[in-house]
């Protein structure tokens, strides 16, 4: 199910992301992802960045914390800190977690 309400993924409401140092050894697999999606947004590629953030949002929604509210919300992976903006309804909303 994608959102249709930003308010609606209560499940990415957390605490503000732990830092971790950069470059460290046990960077997650995801950094590759991230930084592809962070590659797409820049070409303007929107669509291939909100599909990939899609995915690893379903995937591990406890890793994600919503920043900010609104059309177009803050996203930040909270193990490596990379920050996002994606419109409300590109958000999925994992089923029993959005309470």
């Amino acid at each position: 199910m994608i959102l249709d309400r930003p308010y609606a993924a209560k499940s990415l409401i957390h605490n503000p992301p732990a830092k971790k140092a950069a470059g460290s050894a046990d960077e997650p697999p995801v950094l590759d992802q991230l930084r592809q999606a962070k590659d797409e947004s820049d070409r303007k590629h929107y669509h291939k960045k909100h599909h990939i953030l899609r995915e690893l949002i379903a995937k591990s929604p406890n890793d994600w914390w919503m920043d900010s509210a609104g059309h177009h919300p803050g996203v930040t992976h909270r193990p490596t800190g990379f920050r996002f903006h994606l419109p409300a309804a590109a958000i999925p909303v994992v089923a029993g977690k959005n309470n």
